[in-house]
C-alpha cells in the first residue's frame, strides 16, 4: 500500500513515486466507476522490462506492462511493472489502470470478452480491444485530473529508444582453448 498524499509529496521525484501517487488519486474514482465483484489487492509497483520484453517483437510492439498475481510473487502482493520504453503520461496512466483491472477482478479472468474484467475496462472507460490499453474521454479526462495534481511523467522519466539498442551477439558461442 502506498504512502503518498498530496499533502507529504506535491510532486513526486521517482517513476515508483509518481506511480503510486497516480494510483492513490485514481483508485477512488475506479472504484466507483467499477461496482462489480473484485478485491483490490495489496499492489507493488515498479518501472522494469515485462518479462521477454527487452525491444520490439517482430511485428514491432512491445508489452507496454504487466501484473503478476500474488500467487507469483514471494509478498504476496500483486506487482505491476510498466515498461521504460513508454513516458506518455497517458499511456503510463491507462496501463496503470488497465494492470491494476487484473489486481481487482482476478488473474484467472483474462481478457475474456465477457468476464469480470471486460466489465472492469468498460467501467473504467479503457476501449477495445481489452489486451491493448486505449483511454476513452472520460479515463481521459481523469488523467488530466491527476496529471495536474502530480506533474507529468515525462518530467521525471526519460524515454528509452530501443532501436538504437545494439542487439548482443556474444552470448552461448562455444570456446574452445588449444
Amino acid at each position: 500500500m502506498s504512502s503518498w498524499t498530496a499533502s507529504t509529496t506535491p510532486t513526486p521525484v521517482f517513476r515508483e513515486e509518481w506511480l503510486d501517487a497516480a494510483l492513490e488519486l485514481l483508485k477512488p474514482w475506479i472504484h466507483k466507476q467499477y461496482t462489480s465483484p473484485g478485491f483490490a489487492h495489496s499492489v507493488a509497483l515498479s518501472v522494469g522490462f515485462p518479462p521477454g520484453s527487452r525491444g520490439p517483437s517482430n511485428n514491432g510492439t512491445i508489452i507496454t506492462a504487466v501484473c503478476f498475481a500474488p500467487s507469483e510473487t514471494e509478498d504476496g502482493r500483486c506487482a505491476i511493472f510498466i515498461n521504460p520504453a513508454i513516458n506518455d503520461s497517458y499511456d503510463v496512466v491507462g496501463n496503470l489502470v488497465h494492470e491494476y483491472g487484473h489486481a481487482v477482478v482476478g488473474h484467472d479472468e483474462g481478457h475474456r470478452k465477457n468476464g469480470l474484467f471486460s466489465i472492469y475496462c468498460k467501467d473504467v472507460d479503457l476501449l477495445p480491444p481489452l489486451t491493448r490499453t486505449i483511454p476513452g474521454p472520460r479515463l481521459r479526462k481523469k488523467i488530466q485530473e491527476v496529471i495536474a495534481q502530480i506533474g507529468t511523467y515525462e518530467a521525471i522519466h526519460a524515454k528509452i529508444d530501443l532501436s538504437t539498442r545494439v542487439k548482443q551477439e556474444t552470448y552461448q558461442l562455444k570456446g574452445s582453448c588449444r
